[in-house]
């Protein structure tokens, strides 16, 4: 999965000094394809942390699955924000303040098939702030150099961007590494693009100019890493995304593409290890780690553990397509009989 960021010096301009922007490309499921009639709406309540300020500012992004940016706005604590009109799908919610503060939350908004329209509701607490800041507002002295023309065409590409203009976003990151061609966040926002469109041997050369540039980018080794995820070279993406995890323990993402690798490369040890991490982090999250590692049981001979694991898909994803299929899964479990799991899809 590919994350877009912006400098922060546009970040903090952008959204008051206390947001970030985290946009990211395709590597999860998008919001199920149900007929446009079909709507739902989301109500979230921010629930503040003892000590803050009444009046402090929190930036609240709701993203598709794949951690795409589809709805933004400011709110403060205890207030409540609706998003109307919205796709049936896992989304995820991302709130950012002052303080490095920052936390993604999936939530599955399926409604029932029978049901046309339907409105959820969740409580989000809102994040301490950290013991230590990471290194995300930390600023190299190459990214002190950037111009700011350079600055100008990255913004208004993130703004083309959420816009849907993917023609003028990719004009724009291109003047950006024309104008300073040392522009790691520009080199990685074109890398994300070209993810999108298929083209995976330029995502991977951006990437790696982005790890080249900024040894220690999270964002550029997690996006380097998911390329080579979708080229199938799953040795060269474990190294990446081993390091993406080592920058940020806590990432869901990356501790998904590092599960995901070692699934692919056959060690359900480690990958069982990480996907149980992810399942920790965000228990709905739109990979749905709980499927793998009911395969992995199924695999190991635990019937019990893998039932465990199918019990909380349908607790989180209760009307997902392939609920029924889990359903059918757990019942046979029960009765006593061993199912040959079929891994989820890459």
């Amino acid at each position: 999965m590919l994350k877009i960021e912006v400098s922060p010096r546009v970040a903090m301009a952008v959204f008051l000094a206390c947001t970030f922007i985290g946009i990211t490309s395709v590597a999860a499921q998008d919001p199920q394809k149900i007929s446009p009639a079909v709507t739902v709406d989301f109500r979230c309540k921010l629930i503040g942390v003892k000590g803050d300020p009444a009046r402090m500012p929190w930036f609240v992004e709701l993203r598709n699955s794949a951690s795409e940016p589809m709805r933004q706005t400011l709110s403060m604590a205890g207030s409540t924000v609706t998003f109307k009109d919205l796709t049936p799908g896992i989304y995820m919610v991302c709130l950012s303040g002052k303080q490095d503060r920052k936390r993604c939350e999936s939530v599955d908004l399926t409604p029932p098939p029978e049901m046309k329209d339907a409105e959820f509701s969740k409580e989000f607490q809102l994040p301490k702030a950290p013991s230590q800041v990471s290194n995300f507002y930390q600023v190299s002295v190459r990214a002190l150099k950037i111009p700011k023309k350079a600055l100008d065409e990255l913004k208004h590409a993130v703004k083309e961007q959420l816009g849907g203009n993917i023609k003028e976003m990719m004009s724009h990151l291109t003047r950006a590494v024309e104008i300073y061609p040392d522009y790691a966040d520009a080199w990685n926002n074109l890398g994300a693009q070209y993810h999108r469109s298929g083209n995976y041997q330029r995502s991977i050369a951006s990437f790696t100019r982005v790890t080249e540039l900024e040894p220690n980018s999270h964002l550029g080794w997690m996006n380097l890493g998911g390329s080579l995820i979708a080229t199938g070279n799953f040795e060269k993406a474990l190294v990446a995304n081993k390091k993406a995890v080592s920058l940020d323990p806590k990432d869901v993402i990356a501790n998904s593409q590092l599960a995901m690798t070692y699934y692919y490369l056959h060690n359900y040890t480690e990958a069982k290890k990480y996907f149980r991490r992810v399942f920790n982090l965000d228990p709905a999250y739109a990979n749905s780690p709980q499927l793998y590692l009911a395969h992995i049981a199924l695999g190991e001979d635990s019937p019990g553990e893998a039932a465990e694991y199918l019990t909380s898909f349908l607790e989180y994803h209760p009307n997902a397509p392939n609920a029924p299929e889990a359903r059918e899964r757990l019942k046979k479990l029960s009765e006593g009989e061993l199912v040959a799991a079929h891994p989820p899809k890459k």
